[in-house]
């Protein structure tokens, strides 16, 4: 399930021709944790992040959920 929602994030981030650091920009989540998340170094993710995170990108939460 993580993997799933790593590999979602990173199409919706590469469908907007954005960097992890445009993410990070936008978002508001510190650039560090977005590496993290989408290197599979960190796996846990909480709500507010990936709410922050699929707002930036214009998605909702159901785009990246199993």
């Amino acid at each position: 399930m993580v993997e799933l929602r790593r590999k979602r994030l990173r199409d919706h981030l590469e469908d907007k021709i954005w960097s992890e650091g445009e993410l990070a920009r936008r978002s508001g989540v510190p650039l560090s944790t977005i590496s993290r998340l989408l290197s599979g170094k960190r796996t846990g993710i909480t709500l507010d992040t990936l709410d922050k995170l699929c707002e930036a990108l214009g998605i909702s939460r159901d785009d990246v959920e199993v």
